[in-house]
């Protein structure tokens, strides 16, 4: 639904399963928001947020997150601390996850 509601939006998307994945495609052709999960295989979102605000200091993220070994709040705000834009706790509608794609585009 997600997915769809993005696409449906005029956006595209590009997955990664996994941190590692997301970064090379970043750094192939970097997005104009990167939306990351922070508990994935290999490397996490954080792993990755931190990773990726080092090489490009101006990239927009959106941090997504039920939660893993911790409250999914304290991860979020982890990120939001590390630089992610946005903050978004699963579960979360396509129209939530667009308002915030929107808000990040418009900053």
């Amino acid at each position: 639904m997600t997915e769809s509601a993005v696409e449906g939006a005029g956006h595209t998307m590009i997955l990664a399963a996994n941190g590692e994945e997301g970064l090379k495609a970043y750094r192939t052709d970097p997005a104009e928001v990167l939306v990351t999960d922070l508990v994935m295989p290999g490397k996490e979102g954080i792993e990755m947020i931190l990773e990726l605000k080092r090489e490009f200091p101006a990239a927009r993220v959106i941090a997504i997150s039920a939660g893993g070994r911790g409250a999914a709040a304290s991860y979020l705000e982890l990120a939001g601390k590390l630089g992610a834009s946005q903050i978004l706790a699963k579960p979360f509608t396509g129209q939530e996850i667009l308002a915030a794609i929107t808000q990040v585009l418009g900053s």
